[in-house]
């Protein structure tokens, strides 16, 4: 699965399936061909969201029972997590004639929910706006997964925390719930029937997903842990300011995180 390219002093490149490299945000990128599967692809972001830090969660990834209960959402909301789907577009064909200027001339209109999350209403506005500042159109896949976590590490991470998400001892269906409730707030939030069919699509993924630390590599902090052979590149071939400099292209994600493969 993994593959490991060490060209010279100037690039150390960590590789597998799903996150590929970290951003020079410190943000894990996820790469998986257009035509992949539903499965791959909420495995993907499955294993985004577990090697990914969130600021509001203590500098930390989500377990997996807490992605899962997010992965049992975005099933729900867009096709399995296609970051292409439109609200009503059953065909998955509208996004391609759908740019970001387009869809800012919806204004903050209700019932237009766009990308894995169905952003809607304002916060479409700021997806877009903010895919804008990235030099992007709004369906790009790892354009959402940044402006997901922009909104993890802000207000909406903070309703989700106050609804209690941020315990580690509630259950796969607990963090469903309240995913929909505080985060999606879906028309049937807070009730059984509006979280009976996530709650669903969550156990039938987790019936399938094993173990995400093959899936995704975390970005490096202070430390580097050799027992990783990407790290042990690293660490042969950068010193820790090297390895902390923006200019060679390296994030920096937090002190508790290991095993980031780099930009090259």
């Amino acid at each position: 699965m993994h593959d490991i390219l060490i060209k010279n002093h100037n690039s150390v490149v960590g590789k597998n399936d799903y996150n590929i490299m970290c951003s020079s945000d410190g943000i894990g990128v996820v790469s998986i061909s257009d035509d992949a599967d539903d499965f791959t692809r909420l495995s993907a972001i499955t294993a985004w969201l577990t090697s990914t830090p969130f600021e509001k969660f203590g500098g930390k990834p989500f377990t997996k029972e807490q992605a899962i209960g997010i992965i049992g959402n975005i099933s729900q909301e867009s096709y399995r997590g296609n970051p292409k789907a439109i609200q009503g577009d059953h065909s998955m064909t509208k996004w391609e004639n759908t740019t970001n200027e387009m869809v800012l001339a919806w204004g903050n209109a209700g019932g237009k929910a766009i990308g894995i999350i169905q952003w809607d209403g304002g916060r479409r506005v700021q997806l877009v706006n903010f895919a804008i500042s990235e030099g992007t159109q709004w369906h790009d896949f790892n354009t959402q997964l940044k402006f997901f976590k922009k909104e993890l590490d802000g207000a909406e991470g903070q309703n989700l925390i106050n609804g209690g998400f941020n315990d580690l001892t509630k259950t796969i269906a607990d963090y469903v719930s309240i995913f929909n409730l505080k985060f999606e707030r879906s028309a049937l939030s807070g009730t059984e029937e509006g979280d009976r069919p996530r709650i669903q699509y969550a156990m039938d993924f987790a019936s399938r997903y094993t173990d995400g630390s093959g899936l995704a590599m975390n970005c490096i902090g202070g430390s580097v842990n050799t027992s990783n052979l990407i790290q042990l590149a690293i660490a042969s071939s950068y010193t820790a300011a090297e390895r902390n400099s923006k200019a060679y292209g390296f994030g920096n994600c937090g002190s508790s995180l290991e095993n980031c493969g780099q930009v090259s």
